[in-house]
């Protein structure tokens, strides 16, 4: 008897690298680094307006559309590709980006523009969700009267910043994105009738397609922070009444937006019985044993 082999080649699922930042930057820093090249033109300010800019000093690029272009400033030179339609002032705005993310959050971090909030990096295959919680879970209890009984539930609720997301990879190598959501919650303070927490949420939904190592931007999320500050002189400030003439008092109102940079990146499989790769198999630089010559050499036993 003859025996017919089927042999069949089953590729598992490709798997998709998420590695997210999650950013709080002063708006004027958004400008200065070319994230609002239309705004002026449309009425708005922020990079609530803006898709398709470079992250560099911007060029004005018209009245409708922000076309490719070049631009230097923190980040250096950064090409910018061309715009979708602009949104309305303060809608959700998103750009793309080849390059220059790493750059660009340094140069916001170092001159004390940004603060980083979250970092994380998540592996999924392809047409499955993950997600990420950088926070808490709080519980509050919720009572429920039916027939006269009085039922409490334990209900809880995520604050922090947490990510939705599910990549499936085309054949072509597009990574279509789905992202919901995106958001940014704190806990603001809690009701005097039944002690509910108040959350203030900011969050946003958005379907994309990437290429492999392409970045995707988010933001639109406006936080505001009131400040009072009061300069007085000494002894002389303090006088009733008269003392309002040597003292004095300044509002300012400081804008900052929640921007999430997300770069999505293709993990191929290792072969079977391949030996994969550590951190910590590399040999280290001399510029790194001279750095690390302060740690105490481990005592081996007798």
């Amino acid at each position: 008897k003859s025996k017919l082999i089927n042999h069949i080649n089953v590729d598992d699922p490709q798997q998709v690298l998420l590695q997210v930042k999650v950013a709080q930057v002063d708006k004027t820093a958004l400008k200065k680094l070319g994230f609002s090249a239309m705004v002026k033109q449309l009425g708005g300010e922020g990079f609530s307006n803006l898709v398709g800019a470079p992250s560099g000093e911007a060029k004005r690029f018209g009245t409708g559309h922000a076309g490719d272009g070049e631009g230097e400033g923190i980040a250096g030179n950064v090409v910018g590709l061309g715009s979708f339609s602009p949104l309305d002032p303060y809608q959700l705005g998103f750009s793309y980006f080849r390059q220059g993310i790493g750059a660009v959050l340094q140069a916001l971090n170092t001159k004390g523009y940004a603060k980083i909030l979250a970092e994380p990096n998540l592996l999924v295959k392809s047409g499955q969700k993950g997600n990420f919680l950088a926070g808490s879970r709080i519980p509050f209890s919720v009572v429920t009267n039916v027939g006269g009984v009085a039922t409490t539930t334990i209900v809880f609720v995520d604050v922090g910043v947490k990510l939705n997301f599910t990549p499936e990879v085309s054949d072509n190598g597009l990574i279509k994105l789905k992202i919901d959501p995106a958001e940014v919650s704190t806990i603001t303070g809690t009701l005097e009738v039944n002690g509910y927490p108040i959350i203030d949420s900011r969050s946003v939904n958005t379907n994309v397609e990437l290429k492999d190592g392409e970045s995707l931007v988010l933001a639109g999320m406006l936080q505001e922070d009131h400040i009072r500050s009061m300069s007085k002189i000494p002894l002389l400030g303090d006088i009733p009444i008269l003392g309002a003439l040597f003292r004095s008092t300044e509002n300012d109102l400081k804008e900052k937006e929640l921007v999430f940079f997300i770069t999505p990146k293709l993990v191929k499989p290792s072969a079977p019985g391949a030996k994969t790769e550590l951190p910590t198999d590399k040999a280290l630089t001399p510029e790194q044993e001279r750095e690390l010559q302060w740690i105490p050499t481990v005592p081996t036993g007798e």
